[in-house]
């Protein structure tokens, strides 16, 4: 019989948080080259973290100016701009498991 561990980190054995209906929306929420991912984190960073856009574009150079204008103005990606936005709403805690091991 196979014993599979699911939701198991590999290097500390540590069980990982599970997710919410929400955020699996949100990180499947992709658009053109650009994930769902890094929209949200883009989001998190300006309106949850309040860092200023120029650190943020530091940090995500390889999105085009344009591009970025319009995901910091909800116009780039709405259906991941929506669930950032509900789940700011609803689910705070679930935003801060999913970005914050990537901005440290």
């Amino acid at each position: 019989m196979i014993d599979y561990k699911f939701n198991i980190y590999r290097v500390s054995g540590e069980k990982a948080p599970e997710l919410s209906k929400r955020a699996y929306k949100l990180l499947s929420a992709n658009v053109g080259i650009f994930t769902a991912q890094q929209v949200g984190e883009v989001l998190y960073l300006y309106h949850v973290k309040e860092m200023p856009v120029k650190e943020i574009k530091k940090r995500f150079s390889f999105i085009p100016h344009q591009t970025f204008r319009a995901i910091l103005r909800n116009k780039f990606n709405p259906e991941a701009s929506l669930m950032f936005f509900e789940m700011l709403e609803h689910e705070p805690e679930m935003l801060e498991i999913l970005f914050t091991c990537q901005t440290k």
